[in-house]
């Protein structure tokens, strides 16, 4: 079974977010990111291709939009992240 891609127009579209706001994410959160989504590769002729989202990355940006929605600030997201969930310590500032 192939692995399914999404440019990142398409992911941020499924979000419901602007494209500007995942390429934020994927800088800001690029730890809990597959490497082709936290960092465009270098084509052979030196240029940079584009970011493709898989679906675990997918799964990892839902629960951003969650968090985010939920009022966590972008270091208790991160801080979530690392842990692999928001803590009910973790609350809104």
């Amino acid at each position: 079974m192939s692995e399914r891609w999404y440019r990142p127009k398409d992911a941020a579209q499924m979000l419901g977010i602007a494209a500007s706001t995942l390429r934020g994410w994927a800088r800001r959160f690029a730890a809990a990111l597959s490497t082709s989504a936290a960092e465009p590769p270098h084509l052979p002729d030196g240029r940079l291709g584009g970011r493709l989202y898989n679906e675990d990355d997918m799964k990892v940006l839902r629960r951003i939009n969650e968090l985010l929605a939920q009022g966590l600030s972008y270091d208790q997201v991160a801080e979530a992240l690392q842990i692999g969930e928001a803590p009910s310590a973790l609350s809104p500032q």
